[in-house]
């Protein structure tokens, strides 16, 4: 049988008698037998406290706060966190990481952490502002301001990866309810930051036509034209130079992009009406051969 820590048995005569301080003495010598009974510390946290000597009261559940976060223990991570606030206010980090396991049981909760914490941290640290909007955005993957915020934040402080993601999430969120122009502004942003980014420089594109700007796309892509070998990225400035009324060079990329595209069949068609009523049919008898292909 395990031996009775005869400290802890004093301590609780002691308590009974309301000698608070005596009682304090013998428990803190019961810790020292018990270094990882973390009940012996939640009991003389509590005295600590009972006596006003909050510093100490946090210490211990600081100590026990950070041995729960170790081990995991989301449960009593967020039960000692409710009794450090008490004490006074609590260091952003360790809020942090009580959101982050309130994530998925309590995203309310988290996300009132994440604000709280940013707060405190003001603009001292942009590090802990960026961590805090992240998890905002994970709880409200719907929120334009927060997508809008936390690019900007990741931006600013060089984080590429986290601010293209933030764009891009922004970007299509706009683009669903049909916000062209401030859709465009997302991703121009990814585009300037990860200027290879194709899949953004397609949906720049296709944001430009959309929103009735064929000249951006033009002035997009006009100078690698003739290299590409980008079906998707070629049509869009065919449809660019099209809008535009720029015939001729419509023709050349639609001519590229024929083959299996009933769609460039159909704009060649265009196109030669656009020549006809431009008075331009010798475009079209110097290749009569071409033109009766489709």
């Amino acid at each position: 049988m395990p031996v009775a820590n005869k400290h802890m048995e004093k301590a609780e005569r002691y308590l009974q008698k309301g000698k608070l301080e005596a009682a304090l003495e013998q428990y803190l010598l019961a810790w020292k037998e018990e270094p990882h009974n973390d009940s012996i510390v939640i009991t003389v946290a509590e005295l600590y406290q009972r006596l006003n000597r909050v510093k100490e009261s946090r210490e211990c559940y600081v100590f026990l706060y950070d041995k729960a976060v170790e081990r995991n223990d989301g449960q009593k991570v967020v039960e000692l966190l409710r009794k450090m606030q008490v004490l006074g206010p609590v260091e952003p980090s360790r809020m942090i990481a009580a959101a982050q396991f309130l994530e998925k049981a309590r995203p309310d909760l988290a996300s009132e952490q994440y604000q709280r914490a940013m707060e405190l941290a003001g603009q001292q640290n942009p590090e802990v502002e960026l961590q805090c909007l992240q998890g905002m955005a994970r709880l409200q993957p719907g929120s334009l301001d927060l997508h809008r915020q936390l690019a900007k934040t990741a931006a600013r402080l060089g984080n590429k990866n986290v601010a293209v993601a933030a764009y891009r999430r922004l970007a299509e969120m706009l683009t669903a309810i049909g916000k062209w122009k401030e859709a465009i502004e997302a991703y121009e942003q990814i585009c300037l930051l990860a200027p290879k980014d194709h899949a953004a420089q397609i949906a720049l594109a296709q944001t430009y036509l959309t929103a009735g700007q064929p000249g951006s796309v033009i002035a997009l892509w006009k100078d690698i034209a003739e290299k590409s070998e980008d079906r998707e990225a070629l049509g869009l400035l065919a449809q660019a130079y099209l809008a535009e009324r720029q015939l001729e060079k419509a023709e050349v990329l639609y001519w590229r992009l024929l083959e299996g595209s009933k769609e460039a069949a159909n704009a060649l068609l265009e196109i030669a009406k656009g020549y006809l009523s431009e008075g331009k049919g010798n475009s079209l008898l110097g290749c009569s051969g071409r033109w009766t292909s489709i």
